[in-house]
């Protein structure tokens, strides 16, 4: 299943981060090389990391939830999605089973 992952790092972790040699990036190119994620964003703003990645199944969630907060001391926020074209047949079985909906 697809997740819409939200990673915030907190600055002093990120600072810390910064000062080791390679900085983030190793920890970076593992997440990069091992989930493979569909898509990998990070912001200008802050230190916080999207992506979406298609777990296998629930032991690669929970590796990738000990390795994010084993490296980055946070917890990452995981959220199903669909792409727009899977949502139409989620959407027809909606209608179909859920009371009322449109």
């Amino acid at each position: 299943m697809k997740f819409h992952v939200t990673i915030d790092v907190a600055a002093d972790t990120g600072t810390r981060m910064d000062a080791e040699a390679g900085g983030p990036g190793p920890f970076i190119g593992h997440i990069v090389q091992r989930f493979r994620p569909a898509a990998f964003y990070v912001a200008l703003d802050r230190r916080t990391m999207f992506l979406v990645i298609d777990f296998q199944g629930e032991n690669e969630m929970g590796e990738f939830m000990a390795y994010i907060s084993s490296r980055f001391d946070t917890y990452p926020v995981m959220t199903a999605v669909s792409d727009g074209a899977g949502f139409a047949a989620i959407a027809a079985h909606i209608r179909a089973t859920v009371p009322g909906a449109p």
